[in-house]
């Protein structure tokens, strides 16, 4: 929706529409460009600008300045972490007796397909040279008998993993930790704010930061640390280039507001209800709220809370949390909004102009909120933590230091507009209009904008809703280039991909593989054959990108309406990665040394990718066969697999009598 040209329109609007003059030199940032932007879109009737604030170098500051603490912004702010691993994970009494080990992996090594796999990935992680003719000799049954008691030791361990595969796997009494650090302003890129100096509507705001150029602070840094997405955009007043986030191009679009930071959780609610009742924005309140909230409960968690008595050794989570002055409380107090949620306590304290005298006190009030409700009971009581020792398989230790400094992004996913819990709910809430605002951070029909933003403009058909999901579901990675295409557009330039896809089974390949793909003449009568020009492109660059062998040592045909073939290339396991969505890219040094032989199956429905192994009498043999996100693929898949097979071993037959 924003155009490169929206740069130069904004300024110019300022200048001569608003008869403001500008400096030559800067960053503009914050809500006047939004408002401005709303208006030349059609999409608000009035403009309201309080001010401008313009960001520039430390540096570039001219005169005496009256003393100001140093307030630190980081763009990053995130808790740093180590991952502990472990290797003596049973007790020594409990350690199987590797003689026999031994003795049953030379028995099994030269049948089980498995075993083999991991002592060759083994062979290969150490460089073992002696390992690798044993494991690839064409006379197995012999070489497994120079195999030594190392050698059985670690091929019994899971190399993945750092921890012994014993059977007996209830006995484990240590488990891998992730460990999280408390959340730091002295690491990674971000500004601290020197000085601010008005002059009439100009706000400046002089940063020490990395910078663009010597008049212009790096516009992202300035734009990340921002706490609503509705205001993260700016201008180099130089250049007049526009700079914005993903997250200010969903506000765009529907004009929600989101809460993207909480790192000064009063100052940021309170600008949030601020601006729904200046500017007449959508916002969930709830999520809003149950965010801030959580945010307090994290820095001030006690002994006795479930998240702390989870911890192997619990410490104190204590932070400190901004307060704020007489400036942030008036406009506490102007909001009717906030009103429901919050109420105001206030504390006086006295400070020394001169650190070596009692005299000449100067009083200040510093204000925070006290909240009527409690945080997200799904952070606080453990469960998210519970979910991720699950996900992850490791034990997390300061799990709050990661709650801290990760909260707006583990609230969105799993209870905002990006969530799947709303994805789920979409399609009850567009067929009864209804709302539902009383469950935990639960959000009316308007959080569904993003998703389908001309529902309101009564163009929203039910039948192209399901059809662009399911197609989309599909191909993940198309949609986020159609990301910001309207419902209806999406559909019909589905329906064109279908037509050419039902022709073409490399198409979905395409789709799912290319970083970039030029929908701009969608409309036009030669799109087909200026999309089939773009992936016929895109194969040709995947088919010479990084050979790993010369030539295809199987056939390609294809076999019950499936497309089979061999990938010989770096390029088309990448391609099969992003595809498939599994880990096949990784096998690119077992593929150059004919260790393993990566086939693609497609058929107009299903894709599925399949390993096969050559055995010392040359016949092939099945390792893995995965579909989707390494799912089991269907009856009819395996079917056309055995066959494919069962064809390649009688070529190899052929070959020998030959």
């Amino acid at each position: 929706m924003i155009k490169k040209e929206d740069g130069k329109r904004v300024l110019d609007f300022i200048r001569t529409q608003m008869g403001v003059e500008l400096p030559q030199a800067g960053l503009l940032a914050g809500q006047s460009i939004t408002s401005i932007l709303l208006y030349l879109y059609g999409k608000s009737n009035t403009i309201e600008v309080n001010d401008y604030d313009i960001f520039m170098p430390v540096e570039c500051r001219r005169g005496s300045w009256s003393f100001r603490p140093e307030t630190w912004a980081l763009a990053g702010h995130s808790s740093f972490f180590k991952v502990s691993r472990y290797s003596d994970s049973m007790p020594l009494s409990k350690l199987p007796d590797f003689n026999l080990v031994l003795e049953d992996i030379k028995q099994a090594l030269p049948t089980s397909n498995n075993l083999m796999k991991r002592a060759r990935e083994l062979a290969w992680h150490r460089n073992d040279k002696r390992l690798n003719r044993i494991v690839t000799s064409n006379n197995i049954l012999e070489s497994v008998e120079s195999l030594t008691l190392d050698d059985a030791k670690a091929i019994y361990a899971a190399q993945d993993d750092y921890v012994m595969e014993y059977e007996n796997k209830s006995a484990f009494n240590r488990k891998n930790r992730l460990t999280f650090s408390r959340p730091t302003n002295n690491h990674g890129d971000g500004y601290s704010i020197q000085q601010v100096f008005r002059k009439g509507l100009l706000n400046y705001v002089f940063v020490s930061s990395r910078t663009k150029d010597r008049m212009t602070p790096h516009p992202h840094l300035i734009l990340h640390y921002f706490d609503l997405n509705c205001v993260q955009v700016a201008i180099d007043l130089r250049t007049q280039e526009i700079y914005f986030t993903r997250y200010f191009e969903h506000f765009m679009h529907s004009q929600q507001m989101i809460l993207l930071r909480a790192d000064r959780p009063y100052h940021s609610i309170i600008r949030y209800f601020q601006k729904k009742e200046q500017h007449g924005y959508y916002g969930n309140d709830e999520l809003s709220v149950g965010m801030v909230n959580t945010m307090l409960c994290l820095k001030n968690l006690k002994e006795d809370d479930p998240l702390v008595l989870m911890e192997t050794s619990p410490e104190s989570y204590k932070m400190k949390v901004s307060e704020f002055g007489d400036g942030y409380a008036d406009k506490f107090k102007s909001s009717h909004l906030i009103k429901p949620f919050y109420k105001i306590e206030s504390r006086t304290v006295k400070v020394n102009r001169d650190e070596n005298s009692n005299c000449d006190r100067q009083t200040y009030h510093l204000n925070h909120l006290k909240g009527k409700d409690e945080g997200l009971s799904y952070i606080l009581s453990g469960k998210h933590r519970q979910h991720l020792e699950k996900l992850l398989g490791l034990q997390i230790c300061n799990y709050p230091y990661y709650a801290i400094s990760s909260l707006p992004s583990i609230c969105h996913e799993h209870f905002g507009v990006f969530s799947a819990q709303h994805r789920n709910k979409k399609y009850s809430l567009l067929k009864g209009h209804k709302f539902n605002t009383r469950t935990e951070c639960s959000s009316t029909i308007k959080d569904l904008l993003y998703a389908s933003p001309d529902h309101f403009a009564g163009n929203l058909v039910d039948e192209h809703v399901r059809a662009v999901n399911t197609y989309l579901t599909r191909h993940p990675h198309l949609a986020k280039q159609m990301l910001m295409m309207s419902m209806e557009k999406k559909y019909q330039l589905i329906l064109k991909l279908k037509s050419i896809e039902k022709k073409d089974f490399n198409f979905s390949t395409f789709l799912d593989g290319a970083l970039y793909i030029d929908f701009n003449n969608m409309d036009s009568d030669d799109f087909a054959e200026e999309i089939q020009r773009q992936k016929d492109e895109y194969i040709l660059h995947i088919s010479t990108l990084n050979k790993l062998k010369d030539e295809a040592d199987l056939p390609s045909l294809e076999m019950n309406g499936v497309h089979i073939k061999e990938l010989i290339t770096q390029g088309q396991l990448e391609e099969e990665h992003r595809t498939v969505r599994h880990c096949v890219n990784g096998y690119g040094h077992s593929v150059k040394s004919r260790r393993s032989f990566i086939v693609s199956f497609r058929s107009e429905n299903e894709m599925a990718t399949l390993e096969l192994v050559q055995g010392y009498d040359k016949k092939y043999r099945k390792m893995q066969f995965r579909g989707i996100m390494n799912r089991e693929p269907s009856k009819s898949m395996n079917q056309t697999m055995k066959e494919y097979v069962e064809f390649v071993n009688e070529q190899v037959e052929l070959l020998k009598q030959a």
